[in-house]
Order: C-alpha cells, then sequence, then structure tokens
C-alpha cells in the first residue's frame, strides 16, 4: 500500500490510477470506479475532482475553457474514450443530445417535479379565461380601460374611504385627505 500511495504522488501514478479504472475493451471506453447520479464517472487527480471524462479530454488534449463542456459524440456518459468526446456550448450539448433523442420528455405530469396534473391546470385556464370575460363585460358595461379594471380587481387600484382598515382606523380616508390636502 505504502508503493502504491507513494506513486500516487507522480504524475506517472496518478495517470496509471487513472488508466486502471477504464475498461478499454469495445468501442467506447468505459469508466468502472465512481458514478454519478447522472451516469458520469468521478474521480480525483492530484486530490481535485473531476469529471472523468473531461479528466481523459485534459489528459489527451490538453488544458481547455472550464466554461465548455465536453460532450460525447457516442451518447455513453461512463465513456472516457477521448475519440468519443468533443468541446462544446452547454447549447451545442443540448442540441446534439436532442438530434439523437435523448432528450427527456419532461413536461406537463411526465416532469418529476410536477406538483399539479391536467386538470388542475384546466381548472387554472379556465378560471383565468372566466376572469377575462368577466373584465371584458365590466370594461363594457362601465366604459373603462381594460388596465384600470384590472388594478381594481386586484385591488392595486382604488380605495374606498368606507373601506375600514385592519386596527379599526380608517387609513383609507387619512389618505384621501392627506391626498386632498385636507
Amino acid at each position: 500500500m505504502k508503493g502504491r500511495r507513494k506513486s500516487l504522488d507522480t504524475f506517472d501514478g496518478q495517470l496509471l490510477n487513472f488508466f486502471d479504472k477504464i475498461n478499454t475493451t469495445g468501442d467506447c471506453w468505459i469508466w468502472q470506479a465512481a458514478i454519478n447520479k447522472g451516469g458520469y464517472g468521478t474521480c480525483r487527480f492530484f486530490q481535485k475532482k473531476w469529471l472523468a471524462h473531461r479528466l481523459s479530454w485534459y489528459l489527451f488534449f490538453g488544458d481547455f475553457d472550464k466554461s465548455l463542456s465536453v460532450c460525447y459524440w457516442c451518447n455513453n456518459p461512463s465513456c472516457v474514450r477521448p475519440q468519443h468526446l468533443y468541446l462544446g456550448t452547454q447549447i451545442d450539448n443540448m442540441t446534439y443530445m436532442k438530434q439523437c433523442g435523448r432528450q427527456p420528455n419532461n413536461v406537463g405530469e411526465l416532469n418529476p417535479n410536477a406538483k399539479i396534473d391536467i386538470r388542475a391546470v384546466n381548472e387554472i385556464r379556465g378560471l383565468r379565461n372566466a376572469y377575462r370575460q368577466v373584465i371584458s363585460e365590466t370594461v363594457r358595461r362601465l366604459g373603462l380601460c381594460e388596465c384600470h379594471v384590472q388594478r381594481i380587481a386586484n385591488e392595486q387600484f382604488w380605495v374606498s374611504p368606507s373601506e375600514k382598515l385592519e386596527g379599526g382606523t380608517d387609513k383609507a380616508v387619512e389618505e384621501i385627505k392627506k391626498r386632498l390636502s385636507l
């Protein structure tokens, strides 16, 4: 163990340790050690945490702009074969993912974080439509601007002097008097 530990202090030792964790028998070079939730290999290289495919790119091609993604031609997140990797922006990566059909269909109820279903969405949209209809009818009946009616309905506009507010004080009347300098 001491000899192995000492070898990890050298670049060659770190390199050997990295390659010991790769299965190179197939077309893809599969990372055989730690894998994160997304299926990407993870490792340490001189005490720095790396995604295995990013470290592979670094080892074979040298330093790169860390704002770029190291993307896969093979669509295999555990692959570290340098010929299967390319640098690209996140937009490049998402575009290629979409072209390959790997984009998850996580919309609506299929999204694991969804808190409502289509019935609730339809109910909300129905309320919105009913609200719009009431607003439109009110605008026509009173001859007001739609934005004013919406602000009144949302209590953002127009206060009645007779409205009593919390604490039993008539703050609305006080505000009107202050505005009129009474």
